[in-house]
């Protein structure tokens, strides 16, 4: 049955001397954080003062409400192996998160499928629930024995004294377990993000440096600790840098990524970044900085193979720029000279040449004029990467550039029965902000790539349009024998050529679209296109749009 505590008045000296000896107990467990005993001392006690065969106290599973595992279990006088267990159809069930249960005989019958009160042929039992400061349910502190209580009275009330300090007990483990986490949370944060903590105090005078320091720096925390950071400081570090870190530190104000060097006792050179900000205590006082540092020099020397990769490239492409410049203007003297002399056999009137003869003058002359044309681009394409040419921006009328390039290329195109239309519809309306040769340059390259890529009795069109984002957009569309997906990705790249039809494929070295792609670039614009394989091709660059006046 579930017997409930009587009067006070009716407790004998025996049983008071009992409760003073539970009241001294609880009172000498005093809140010391090492003592974790404390749970162990306390079913010890229950069972032997009470003489009863065993005392336990549990804990709620913190994943699974309905189980619970013992902190402490004490067995006909011996401490056991902790268990854990179901609280279904159990006597706990009635007792965590409710009210002190005392069943003084039969409990295995009044509870037929609790295993464990076979196992430990138990007869009786007496439970009281342990409460969070807040009223939650904790678990449970109990006892048990293999006959009836003969003081269930007595047994409940000590119960209930000793379950207030073990409910504090239990919720104080469960925060320290907590906390404990949080702190390992954080190590493993701090861990990677930091190589060292380091502080200062009000004073700004560093007064603490992880033990890494040393390790990392080389420098010793007793040279730097009740220094401040103007008296150790800063080698190397940009004089900017160093007087805002100063400013941070005198403001109070966060700071990150302050780097310096350090030489080690080897004579190594390292890198260091630090960063903190400012701390206070629970007065808003305040009582210094907090930082970490890391060591960056791995960093600091691929940003210095990287630099110097950089120029050793910037160097290699200059001297290759100059190499060919120069080869151009060696090869185009020469050659002035062989067109010179083929159009000079024409005019010898005296000793005309026979039909076989100018053949071959015409063959000298035609190939010596293509031969001049790739020079010229090689020599173009020279200038812009060494960007020795200067661009001069002006405000253009987009219709008006378009209208001479058009009128260029159709004397072109009408030879091979390529028309070339003209379909820029907004008129003096729309102007640019480009270099006006080098825009025309890049524009007639697309028209003479449209015209030459083409399909026989084909179109080339060209129109504009503003595309937002303060840019126009110029497309030059044409009907040709279009660009197979696998030239797509390097189609700008240089000396690469479409020869997908070689039948129409016009010669070249495939400079054109590297030096148009530059030249856009150059002036702030972009240049792409769409284009399927027998179905024509559609280039366009966008340009920024001249300012309004």
């Amino acid at each position: 049955m579930n017997v409930k505590a009587e009067n006070a008045d009716s407790i004998s000296g025996d049983e008071r001397t009992l409760i003073d000896e539970t009241l001294r107990f609880v009172a000498e467990r005093t809140w010391r954080l090492g003592d974790s005993e404390f749970f162990y001392d306390l079913v010890k006690f229950l069972s032997e003062t009470l003489g009863l065969a065993f005392a336990f106290c549990d804990m709620i599973d913190a994943k699974d409400n309905t189980n619970v595992q013992t902190l402490a279990l004490y067995a006909h006088g011996e401490i056991t192996e902790n268990i854990s267990y179901s609280l279904k159809d159990t006597p706990c069930e009635n007792v965590i998160g409710r009210s002190v249960c005392c069943y003084v005989e039969g409990v295995q019958q009044l509870f037929p499928k609790d295993q464990i009160l076979v196992d430990m042929n138990a007869e009786s039992y007496a439970g009281v629930p342990l409460w969070s400061a807040d009223g939650k349910p904790l678990g449970l502190v109990a006892v048990m024995d293999d006959k009836p209580l003969a003081q269930p009275e007595l047994v409940q009330t000590l119960l209930q004294i000793v379950a207030v300090r073990a409910g504090a007990e239990l919720e104080r483990l469960q925060y320290l377990g907590h906390l404990q986490k949080s702190e390992g949370r954080f190590a493993d944060f701090a861990s990677v993000s930091s190589d060292w903590f380091w502080e200062l105090d009000e004073q700004l005078r560093f007064c603490y440096f992880s033990e890494q320091y040393e390790e990392i720096s080389g420098v010793s925390p007793k040279i730097l600790l009740g220094r401040t950071r103007e008296e150790v400081g800063a080698p190397d570090a940009d004089p900017d840098a160093y007087r805002e870190m100063l400013k941070c530190l005198a403001e109070r104000r966060p700071f990150r990524d302050f780097e310096h060097t350090r030489v080690k006792p080897d004579g190594e050179l390292i890198y260091l970044a630090i960063s903190a900000q400012p701390a206070f205590d629970e007065h808003d006082n305040f009582i210094g900085f907090r930082g970490i540092g890391r060591n960056i020099s791995k960093q600091k020397m691929i940003e210095r193979e990287l630099i110097e990769n950089r120029d050793a490239a910037n160097k290699a492409n200059m001297a290759k720029s100059q190499f060919l410049a120069s080869m151009s203007h060696e090869l185009r003297t020469p050659l002035n000279a062989v067109l010179g002399f083929s159009q000079m056999l024409h005019l010898d009137t005296k000793h005309p040449l026979t039909s076989a003869q100018k053949e071959y003058a015409d063959a000298i002359n035609s190939g010596g004029n293509h031969l001049l044309e790739l020079v010229n681009d090689i020599l173009d394409l020279a200038k812009v990467e060494a960007e020795e040419d200067e661009l001069l921006p002006e405000d253009i009328c987009v219709s008006e550039i378009i209208g001479e390039c058009v009128t260029l290329t159709a004397l072109v195109g009408k030879q091979r029965g390529i028309t070339v239309i003209d379909l820029s519809e907004d008129g003096p309306g729309m102007q640019i902000r480009a270099d006006r040769r080098r825009l025309k340059q890049a524009i007639l390259n697309l028209l003479s790539n449209a015209v030459n890529y083409n399909s026989e009795n084909g179109t080339v069109t060209v129109e504009s349009e503003r595309v937002g984002n303060g840019m126009a957009r110029i497309s030059v569309i044409d009907t040709g024998i279009g660009i197979a997906a696998d030239n797509h990705s390097n189609l700008f790249q240089m000396f690469h050529r479409v020869d997908s039809n070689p039948m129409t494929a016009s010669e070249g070295v495939g400079i054109g679209l590297s030096v148009t792609k530059i030249l856009i670039e150059r002036m702030g614009g972009r240049i792409d296109f769409e284009s399927k394989e027998n179905l024509g091709s559609t280039f366009w660059v966008e340009l920024p749009l001249a300012a309004k006046k």
